[in-house]
């Protein structure tokens, strides 16, 4: 193929993409430059190479990711948690994600499964495919995980929430509601409605984009997590592992005392979730005003 012909269609590809959209891409990875609307490939090539030139410049030095697997988990009660998330149909099970192995171990952590916890997910599962994050291929209905955790944890409370109202339903300990997670208020307001008491373990198995992330990630930290709570990221693209490399060196350089961890499941490139755990020091050194502050 000619370099015109290449180019050609790759402006009429462009032509598709809607004004504002257009718009948005270059405000954020447009050249300052007199041409710059002359080449919008431009634009795309930046953007590409954003998040791995951050994630290169947050892997110099120290602290970098740590990624851990779940050949380094094995606390009381796995496989039966793996039976729990089998019986229900829930993908946490799965070879491929191996997820029994880290939940068993943050449970463990957080007082064993017999602790009265408060444990959060959203992300219901819904098979509604106007949902952009419905769950087709599964033939489980909604709510697979958190009613595993029901079960498992017999003296906890869970919350559940989706952006699907199809897929919300309330039963003994477990309760659900409905949330935007691209919108903070839409979390806020989760969390009144479920009493607004901070929780102990909040897990993101919604959208699975950056944005929803970040904002999930946001409203744990912001004080709806216990001190020495746990947040866990799921379901990352292999290509998106540049910016959690980002976001681990901001969270160590403005957090203290925190553990991070990126986990990966049975298959390489396959499986990535993102965990975080509070520290229960630092938050006690902020209620009494003596905490650092970066400098």
């Amino acid at each position: 193929m000619s370099t015109s012909s290449h180019l050609s269609r790759q402006d009429a590809a462009w032509a598709a993409v809607p004004r504002d959209v257009r718009a948005e891409v270059r405000k954020w990875f447009g050249a300052n430059s007199a041409g710059d609307t002359r080449a919008p490939e431009l634009w795309l090539k930046g953007a590409n190479l954003l998040m791995p030139k951050l994630s290169a410049l947050a892997r110099r030095g120290q602290p970098r990711l740590r990624h851990c697997t779940y050949k380094q988990f094995n606390a009381t009660g796995t496989m039966e948690l793996k039976s729990l998330f089998d019986h229900y149909g829930s993908d946490k099970g799965f070879d491929t994600h191996a997820l029994h192995h880290a939940y068993a171990h943050i449970i463990e952590r957080l007082g064993g499964r017999h602790a009265p916890l408060r444990v959060l997910e959203v992300g219901l599962g819904s098979r509604n495919q106007a949902v952009v994050s419905a769950m087709a291929q599964h033939n489980a209905p909604p709510g697979a995980s958190v009613r595993s955790f029901r079960d498992f944890l017999p003296n906890a409370m869970v919350f559940g929430a989706d952006v699907d109202e199809g897929a919300l339903f309330n039963e003994t300990r477990l309760r659900t509601a409905q949330v935007d997670q691209l919108e903070r208020s839409s979390l806020d307001a989760l969390y009144a409605t479920f009493g607004s008491e901070r929780f102990d373990l909040i897990i993101d198995d919604g959208l699975h984009a950056p944005g929803a992330n970040l904002n999930m990630l946001h409203f744990a930290l912001d004080g709806h997590l216990r001190p020495g709570g746990w947040v866990v990221i799921e379901d990352i693209a292999w290509t998106a592992t540049h910016l959690w490399a980002v976001v681990d060196r901001l969270l160590h350089a403005t957090e203290d005392g925190i553990e991070t961890c990126l986990f990966l499941g049975r298959k390489t490139g396959q499986g990535v979730y993102y965990m975080v755990r509070t520290s229960e020091a630092a938050a006690v050194e902020a209620s009494r005003g003596t905490r650092k502050r970066p400098g």
